[in-house]
């Protein structure tokens, strides 16, 4: 399931192309981020720490949403996890 909120970029078009990958898709409720509120924080936190100091191009971002996706995960201290990394989380359920 994935699920998005109403912008123009998840129109008809990309529920289909979600279905025919096998996936399912639905819209998050009109005026409530907090439906989304997780991917909204971290949206928030890319734009903070990651997309402030590079060029405004689409493989600047791309190489800088990489780079930082390694960070965020294996280095990046996190206070919802008593200041341990995700993948120490993971690492510790399984």
């Amino acid at each position: 399931m994935l699920q998005s909120d109403h912008g123009s970029e998840f129109s008809s078009w990309f529920t289909e192309q979600t279905e025919v990958l096998g996936f399912s898709h639905r819209h998050s409720r009109v005026r409530k981020p907090s439906d989304n509120g997780h991917v909204e924080r971290f949206i928030r936190t890319l734009q903070k720490e990651c997309f402030n100091s590079i060029l405004q191009t689409f493989k600047s971002y791309q190489k800088a949403i990489l780079g930082y996706l390694d960070y965020y995960n294996n280095e990046r201290l996190h206070l919802g996890s008593q200041l341990t990394t995700p993948l120490k989380c993971v690492q510790a359920i399984g």
